[in-house]
């Protein structure tokens, strides 16, 4: 098959789940309703920093129409998106750590029972200094947010060097050094958190949620609630968008699974908007210092990268954002001599996580920046300057990465004519500009987060007897199209019709194991598992009919 001759890839054919959703008849998580279920809500902290001494919650227990309570100390197992290093529990235990956070949770025979007894709970306070900025968490004498971190507020610090920084810097004709700071965004998707979890009569736990990573929260829940695997399922319904913010196991999920065990009946939990942006982890702030140096022909020297990340009150993927950040700050653009610190810092706000790019934005917003300036001071267009630098098939980067296809000067090439870039640029009236930045981002995970012998992404396919074929993948369709994907992958390697294939993905129960729907890696991981088991089905096929036909 010619990469260049595609019967099916590259086609605008239409996706099987937009009549459902143009017309309203896709079931979301919310939208899912069980015989007997209750109604789950989880009352917070008001505090930034505080310590918890007691909770009382004896009166909303004996609230008429509320079935369960919970406190911290009841689902008080760590979990993390890292599962070497956990740092959050379904609830507050000792202490909190950002306005917002939960300390209980109920569940009620309807909403306002269950509004009546968050207010009923009631929680005493030691309040703590709060600190809301990285400098503040690093002052002398800084309360330990996190007590296993004693005398310092530093989650993590990563350095990396490449070349010789200094002596490129002082060798380059002109050296430009900047403080940017970027703050934080939160996703904004359509659809708020929401899981449904009940328990069978065998003691089966089968949680509906909104989330892009049902196999890690397939495992957390057994960590947390201590059921064995073998006996939880998650089930993605369909989901109204995730960018990286439902990329990690929500609380909501681990109390509606906990007061569903406890009342024994179905327990829904759905974040307001207000909890979304409590709970929800988004884009990293970063105070960024940063040098650049360029010789008299405009080409790259060296870039020198310190940032102060503000990670908020808890891990999440914070370790991850910070490599990111720093194995793709040069790129896409030619480098050798590349020096990087970067300091995640714990502070009093909610935890910040994983956005669309994460780790790649901040700086790639702050070099473009940086090299647009250097562009201006010798003289030369920005266009001319990136076009210069920009990397090429075949790069060997100074992480040693190899850069096996690169377009991005037909890209800039294109950008600039299309948008009459060199015509336009410096000439429009006071007030207006037109801007051009290029970017780079890897796609995948090059290193499974997850220390076990699973890998990546599976999938399987099967073959019934009319030519019906069914893909079977771990993946998180979250309104990108990832199984449109998966299934023009699968009708093109198999050369069969796209009405032909039946996809199914986001069930633990049914589906193989896949990390998740984040990092860009969906189409490159499960497509390629997706692509490997059609072609073993191929393999065999052409085995049958070659010894049907002798």
């Amino acid at each position: 098959m010619s990469k260049f001759e595609f019967s099916t890839i590259g086609k605008s054919l239409p996706r099987k789940d937009v009549y459902e959703k143009a017309t309203g008849a896709a079931q979301y998580a919310d939208d899912l309703k069980l015989p007997r279920m209750l109604v789950g809500k989880i009352k917070r902290s008001p505090h930034a920093h505080a310590r918890i001494l007691s909770i009382d919650t004896k009166k909303a227990e004996a609230l008429p129409g509320v079935k369960a309570v919970m406190i911290g100390p009841d689902a008080s197992t760590l979990y993390g998106i890292m599962p070497q290093a956990p740092t959050e529990s379904a609830l507050a235990l000792d202490k909190v750590r950002f306005v917002g956070e939960g300390v209980a949770a109920v569940a009620a025979i309807d909403e306002e029972t269950a509004l009546e007894a968050l207010e009923l709970i009631n929680v005493e306070y030691e309040t703590l200094p709060a600190y809301l900025t990285p400098e503040e968490a690093l002052q002398d004498g800084a309360v330990p947010i996190h007590e296993n971190k004693q005398g310092s507020n530093i989650t993590y610090e990563g350095r990396q060097s490449f070349g010789d920084v200094d002596q490129a810097l002082s060798n380059s004709a002109c050296v430009l050094e900047k403080t940017i700071s970027t703050q934080c965004i939160n996703h904004a998707f359509m659809e708020p958190h929401s899981a449904l979890a009940k328990f069978d009569s065998n003691g089966k736990l089968t949680l509906w949620s909104s989330s892009q990573i049902p196999h890690y929260l397939h495992r957390t829940l057994s960590l947390v609630l201590g059921i064995p695997m073998k006996k939880i399922r998650v089930i993605l319904p369909t989901i109204g968008g995730g960018f990286g913010g439902k990329g990690e196991v929500a609380s909501n999920e681990l109390c509606a699974s906990f007061l569903a065990q406890k009342s024994g009946r179905p327990v829904k939990i759905t974040f307001e908007r207000d909890e979304v942006f409590y709970t929800n982890k988004g884009r990293h702030p970063m105070h960024m210092q940063i040098k650049v140096g360029v010789d008299e022909a405009g080409i790259l020297q060296a870039i020198d990268f310190d940032t102060l990340m503000d990670g908020g009150a808890y891990l999440g993927w914070g370790v991850v954002v910070m490599f990111y950040c720093a194995a793709m700050l040069h790129l896409p653009y030619k480098v050798q001599n590349v020096r990087f610190r970067g300091r995640r810092i714990y502070t009093n706000k909610p935890a910040c996580g994983a956005m669309r790019g994460l780790g790649g934005m901040q700086p790639r917003f702050a070099l473009e920046t940086m090299l647009d300036e250097i562009a201006l001071k010798i003289g030369m267009s920005p266009y001319e300057l990136k076009r210069k630098n920009a990397v090429e098939s075949g790069h060997i980067t100074a992480l040693n990465n190899l850069v096996r296809h690169s377009e991005y000067k037909k890209c800039l090439d294109n950008v600039a004519k299309r948008s009459g870039y060199l015509e336009r640029h410096g000439t429009l009236p006071f007030g207006r500009g037109i801007g051009l930045a290029g970017a780079h981002y890897s796609s995948g995970t090059s290193y499974t987060l997850y220390l076990a012998y699973k890998p990546h992404s599976s999938a399987i396919i099967r073959v019934d007897t009319e030519s019906g074929v069914s893909v079977y993948c771990g993946a998180a369709d979250i309104g990108q199209g990832s199984d449109m994907v998966m299934g023009m992958i699968a009708a093109e390697t198999l050369g069969i019709p796209y009405t032909d294939i039946h996809i199914y993905s986001g069930d633990t129960g049914t589906t193989p194991f896949d990390l998740g729907t984040f990092s860009s890696r969906v189409t490159v991981a499960c497509g390629h598992a997706v692509e490997d088991a059609a072609l073993a089905i191929n393999q065999k096929l052409f085995g049958v009919v070659a010894v049907s036909l002798g």
